[in-house]
């Protein structure tokens, strides 16, 4: 059985605002709200819905970090294999560049 703690730290979920990605090539042509959910003590779970993609971390503020860094991480990949890719990586492909551009 959980205790009433660990059942409040599990319902607990924010939204957050991506602006930028700074020292980054890349800006942002909208910004991307960031669902970040308590999983437990040490445990979050950082979201981006649009392109279904989701990550965790130690804390909140981690899982956030740690996503704006997977979302470029993934755009690159997916850029370099766009030919390859199938249906569901191309749609979160365009997703991403909805959001994104390449600065300069």
């Amino acid at each position: 059985m959980r205790s009433e703690k660990e059942l409040d730290l599990r319902s607990i979920e924010k939204e957050y605002t991506l602006r930028h990605f700074p020292g980054e090539p890349y800006r942002l042509l909208k910004p991307i709200t960031v669902q970040v959910k308590c999983l437990g003590e040490d445990d979050f779970l950082a979201s981006f819905s649009d392109a279904d993609m989701a990550i965790s971390g130690d804390s909140a503020q981690e899982a956030f970090q740690n996503l704006a860094a997977h979302i470029l991480d993934v755009l690159e990949v997916f850029e370099q294999e766009e030919s390859t890719l199938g249906p569901e990586p191309a749609r979160q492909l365009a997703v991403l560049r909805d959001y994104i551009a390449h600065v300069g």
